[in-house]
């Protein structure tokens, strides 16, 4: 290992080597200086206690070589006492992450964890995040966490949101096995905590009546909202999926949506082409004046158009098409619903449904040849979704009894 004097003219002017070297000061014992083939100076204590080992100080020339001297001289002071630096760094670490709050490990689960989750459950958790977990538990240190306090938590939500309260506990334990896995908590406190909720499923179908008392109050709704709604009647998409439609994923008479914007599973995900009825190109022509000029489709009027972002939340806008119609127990998932009871009216099969509203469980994807996976039923879903867009229009021509 070359050995030179430390000074600013001598280490700046270090050429990059071909690989890795390391180079050692002359006027402090220990004192390293590791240049890659990249450029790249870092400053290293070397010491032996039972092997030999290296304690990285820190960049130059952020760190100072005045800096790194007397930081070498302090680690040779603990290593002549028997104290190893690098176990001595580890449980200082270790204190000091002991003392973190659940809110501190929500901001290092939103910059590692979350970027690889989906845009869609990205969303649902940093809402779910902000609205519940953080006010109720933001200031708890993880030490402190007490699984009693988080079941009461849960309990008092189910009391008149059931499934809502599943859904915050599934984030929070996500939360929580990051942190377990990071190191950050010894054990998760809420692991195999039994569901408070107890969700009922729902097969809930709008009839003729109810489809023809909600579009009338479609009518009256304000853009992206109206045409929004109405998309979905058309279309029979997840309403995530349709409110996050870009202009450049329309292609001619075809909707595509990305694997990456789709509900499968990211080894099964594929792009899913939504073939558009006329009726539908003329929804998405009636949206142009109003987002033609933004990325989205149904890009939020309250935005600034130059920050243009998809609308989000629909619930306010569920309760008033539930308090104008009089369809009380009305619910947007119930759309889709309605959507695939009519394909199925229509004499559709239960692959090109399950094509059409891309359902892995009803197109038979695991039995489809490749050359069908390729083809993707598009031929059959036109047909099927035309066939609903002209059934839905004479519905909607027909006059109230």
């Amino acid at each position: 290992m070359p050995k030179i004097t430390f000074n600013i003219y001598v280490l700046n002017n270090l050429p990059a080597p071909v690989k890795a070297t390391d180079y050692q000061d002359k006027d402090r014992k220990g004192l390293l200086l590791r240049v890659s083939p990249s450029g790249k100076k870092v400053f290293y204590y070397r010491y032996h206690l039972g092997k030999h080992q290296n304690y990285k100080i820190g960049a130059f020339p952020g760190v100072r070589i005045k800096d790194a001297r007397n930081l070498a001289l302090d680690l040779e002071r603990m290593v002549s006492k028997g104290i190893d630096p690098q176990k001595a760094k580890k449980e200082e670490l270790r204190a000091s992450e002991k003392k973190m709050t659940f809110s501190e490990l929500v901001d290092r689960f939103k910059r590692h964890h979350l970027p690889r989750l989906k845009p869609k459950t990205q969303a649902d958790y940093t809402w779910m995040i902000t609205k519940h977990l953080l006010p109720a538990f933001g200031r708890t240190q993880l030490q402190e966490l007490r699984r009693r306090d988080v079941s009461d938590f849960l309990e008092d939500i189910a009391k008149k949101h059931p499934t809502q309260a599943n859904r915050l506990q599934a984030v929070m334990s996500s939360i929580l096995s990051y942190g377990l896995d990071k190191d950050y908590i010894e054990v998760n406190p809420i692991h195999n905590l039994k569901k408070k909720g107890s969700e009922v499923s729902r097969d809930r179908v709008l009839n003729e009546k109810e489809i023809r008392k909600v579009w009338k109050v479609l009518d009256q709704q304000e853009e992206p909202i109206r045409t929004l709604f109405k998309f979905l009647l058309l279309c029979g998409q997840r309403s995530g999926e349709t409110k996050r439609m870009k202009w450049e994923h329309i292609r001619g008479d075809v909707w595509v949506i990305p694997a990456e914007e789709t509900k499968k599973s990211k080894d099964r995900a594929r792009d899913h082409h939504v073939p558009l009825s006329d009726f539908a190109q003329e929804l998405l022509n009636s949206m142009k004046p109003h987002t033609g000029k933004t990325p989205y489709v149904f890009a939020s009027q309250r935005i600034r158009k130059d920050k243009a972002e998809p609308v989000t939340w629909l619930q306010k806008a569920v309760k008033r098409i539930r308090d104008d119609s009089g369809v009380t127990d009305f619910r947007i998932h119930d759309i889709r619903r309605t959507v695939a009871s009519n394909l199925a009216k229509g004499g559709e099969s239960r692959t090109v449904i399950g094509k059409v509203l891309n359902h892995a469980d009803t197109s038979q994807d695991r039995s489809v040849t490749a050359i069908y996976d390729q083809h993707d039923y598009l031929d059959e879903k036109r047909e099927a979704l035309n066939k609903w867009s002209q059934r839905l229009l004479g519905l909607l021509a027909e006059k109230e009894e």
